[in-house]
C-alpha cells in the first residue's frame, strides 16, 4: 500500500526505518549486532510505522533522544524500549567498561562526567595496568605523566598541587634541601632543572667525559645514582683514571654501567677484552691488531684495510706506508710515488 502518513522525511521515521534495517537487512552495517544476534522488532511495530509513531509520541520522544532497548539482549518492543539522550544510552551498552571506586560502581562514561577526566584516558590507564582507584583519581598532568616521588634533574617531585589556567602544579625538592611550587611540564621536560642554586648545572656540558655520560646513558643503561646524576659519574671517572682518551668498558657485559662494573681502558685493552677480538700470527709471534700497531708503527686502520684487500699477514703487518702489494707478495718492489 501508498505511505499515507506523509512523514518519511521526518527524525523518527528513519529511526524506524533504521530499527527495521538492524534487525533484518543482512548486508546492513548494523545488522550482526542485532539480526544477527536474534534481535528482531515486535510485530505491530514491524509492520506499522503509525504504531511505533503512536507509542513514542505517548511515551516521551523528543528530537534530542534516541531509542533504547532496556535489556541489551531483547527485542524492540514497547515493553522493552525507552526515549533516552545519549548519555543514558552509552551506558546501556553491553560492551560497556564498569570501575568500582570507594564503593561505587560506574561506567566509564559516567566516571568522565564526575571527574573531569576524558574517558579515552581513564580506558588508557586501566589498560596499562593502573588500579580502579588510580585510574579515575589521579590528575592530568600536562602532555605528559609527571611521576610523583621521581627525580628530575636536580629536582624531586613530591606531590600534585593545583591545576591553573591548564597547567599543574607540583611540590619539588631540590638537591639542596630547599622546596619550591614548579609547573609540572618545565620539570619534566628539563627546563626547569633546580631551584636555582648554582642554577643546577655542572658545566661540562660538551665535554668528553659528559659526551662518554651520554652515550652510555642511551646505549648501555646506567645505574640510577649515574643516570640521576652525571657529577657523580664524573667523581666515580676522575677517581679511577680517566683521562682523555681511555674508553668506558663494562666489566660484565649483561649488566647496566655502574661503580663495580666498570673501568677505563685504552684502545688497545678494549680490543682485547672483545669476545670477537682477531689475533694474527707472524714470524712466530700472537697478537691483536692493537698490539701490532705498538710493535711495527703502522696504523691499525691501514693494516685492517689491508688484511680486508686479501694482503698477506706479513706484508700487511710490516709493509711500510706507501707500498703497494704485488702478486709475488713482496711488498718492496712496488712503491707509491
Amino acid at each position: 500500500m501508498p505511505v499515507t502518513h506523509r512523514e518519511s522525511n521526518t527524525r523518527l521515521y528513519n529511526i524506524w526505518v533504521n530499527m527495521k534495517a538492524r534487525c533484518y537487512r543482512p548486508t546492513g552495517r548494523g545488522y550482526k549486532d542485532y539480526g544477527g544476534r536474534g534481535i528482531i522488532m515486535c510485530d505491530e511495530w514491524k509492520n506499522s510505522y503509525e504504531a511505533f509513531r503512536d507509542w513514542s509520541k505517548n511515551n516521551g520522544y523528543r528530537d534530542d533522544l534516541s531509542i533504547d532497548r532496556i535489556d541489551n539482549d531483547g527485542n524492540y518492543e514497547p515493553n522493552n524500549c525507552r526515549w533516552v539522550d545519549i548519555y543514558i544510552q552509552a551506558n546501556n551498552k553491553r560492551d560497556n567498561r564498569f570501575v568500582t571506586v570507594d564503593g561505587e560502581t560506574k561506567t566509564i562514561s559516567q566516571w568522565s562526567r564526575i571527574v573531569g577526566i576524558n574517558k579515552k584516558t581513564i580506558q588508557q590507564r586501566l589498560d596499562r595496568g593502573m588500579s580502579d582507584e588510580d585510574a579515575i583519581k589521579t590528575p592530568i598532568y600536562d602532555s605528559k605523566m609527571i611521576n610523583i616521588g621521581k627525580k628530575y634533574n636536580h629536582l624531586t617531585v613530591l606531590k600534585y598541587i593545583e591545576t591553573k589556567n591548564h597547567n599543574n602544579y607540583f611540590l619539588c625538592k631540590c638537591d639542596c634541601g630547599k622546596e619550591e611550587i614548579y609547573k609540572g611540564n618545565s620539570v619534566f621536560t628539563g627546563h626547569r632543572k633546580s631551584c636555582g642554586c648554582s642554577n643546577g648545572t655542572h658545566r661540562m656540558t660538551g665535554t668528553k667525559l659528559h659526551k662518554i655520560w651520554l652515550s652510555a646513558r642511551h646505549n648501555r643503561g646506567l645505574c640510577k645514582i649515574w643516570d640521576d646524576d652525571f657529577t657523580e659519574f664524573y667523581k666515580w671517572s676522575t677517581q679511577n683514571g680517566y683521562k682523555d682518551g681511555l674508553i668506558l668498558g663494562r666489566i660484565d657485559k649483561n649488566k647496566p654501567c655502574s661503580p663495580d662494573n666498570c673501568e677505563w681502558l685504552t684502545r688497545k685493552q678494549m680490543q682485547n677484552k672483545m669476545t670477537n677480538c682477531n689475533f694474527y700470527e707472524c714470524n712466530g709471534e700472537r697478537h691483536t691488531l692493537s698490539e701490532w700497531e705498538e710493535i711495527t708503527g703502522n696504523s691499525y686502520g691501514a693494516m685492517k684495510e689491508r688484511i680486508k684487500k686479501g694482503w698477506d699477514i706479513e706484508s700487511a703487518l710490516f709493509a711500510p706506508k706507501g707500498y703497494k702489494y704485488t702478486e709475488n707478495g713482496k711488498y718492496e718492489t712496488t712503491h707509491d710515488r
